[in-house]
């Protein structure tokens, strides 16, 4: 009687025991829901190590009941109850994890996206400012050549810029006639070509003599039987370097056979 009377002692000790145990078990899975869903904490390790603490230690019990230290009960059973909500803690843990990494990485998406377009926009704008600017260059490019043709065809003069080597780059009507070529037919030509070789040595020696000094050189010549009074220029780029030479002549034949009438009387 006495052995039964310490075996209920015990019995009921060891319940009192895994009562406590399942209290506090319950109790901390209470809390990690708490943190977890109202403070945002993620602990899936301890959570499920706790869960599995109830039915470890409901299959001990029944162990030591079969053994006949304690009363069996099957709480190895009831145990399963404890991994059944960690498992459901633990699920809802990972649906929470990748709703946030979904929302978290959309967000990013959406970033990226607003500062990409906010790129292309200021790049778009930029483009266009650029396109702007450079059609009212191109215009006033059109409107300083159409003014410096002006220029070139208003004096009754041969009129024409050309490289140093003598390349025509610009010529007028009057010095295109003069050459006996036409006006877009000249560009690119040597002026130098166009006149006998005697005349071709004067004439680049005045331009080699001007590119020598930087100094403007005048002369007068004949051509096909007619006198003129010649002029050329150095062109300066910003560093004060002669790039090309502009070239002036002026038909001084009338003027000549005036000047000879009046020195014969």
């Amino acid at each position: 009687g006495e052995s039964l009377a310490n075996l209920d002692s015990v019995g009921s000790i060891w319940l009192d025991i895994i009562l406590l145990a399942r209290l506090a078990t319950l109790g901390y899975i209470i809390v990690a829901l708490i943190r977890q869903f109202r403070l945002g904490e993620r602990q899936p390790a301890i959570i499920m190590g706790v869960g599995i603490l109830p039915f470890i230690a409901g299959i001990f019990y029944e162990i030591l009941g079969e053994s006949g230290i304690v009363p069996y009960i099957p709480f190895g059973e009831i145990g399963f109850l404890g991994i059944a909500i960690a498992a459901s803690i633990q699920m809802a843990n990972s649906v929470i994890k990748t709703e946030e990494a979904l929302e978290k990485h959309r967000q990013n998406l959406e970033g990226l996206v607003e500062e990409r377009t906010a790129e292309l926009g200021q790049t778009n704008q930029q483009l266009t400012q650029e396109i702007a600017q450079r059609q009212q260059v191109e215009s006033s490019l059109r409107q300083s050549e159409r003014r410096a043709h002006a220029l070139l065809d208003a004096p009754p003069d041969s009129a024409m810029l050309a490289n140093l080597d003598g390349t025509i780059l610009e010529i007028n009507e009057i010095a295109a006639s003069r050459l006996g070529i036409d006006l877009q037919e000249a560009i690119g030509q040597n002026v130098f070509s166009f006149f006998d070789p005697s005349l071709a040595e004067v004439r680049r020696s005045k331009a080699d003599q001007m590119i020598t000094t930087g100094e403007p050189v005048s002369w007068e010549d004949m051509r096909a039987g007619r006198s003129y009074d010649n002029h050329i220029y150095p062109i300066l780029d910003d560093d004060e370097h002669i790039v090309s030479i502009a070239i002036f002549a002026r038909d001084i034949t009338e003027l000549k056979k005036v000047q000879e009438k009046e020195m014969a009387e």
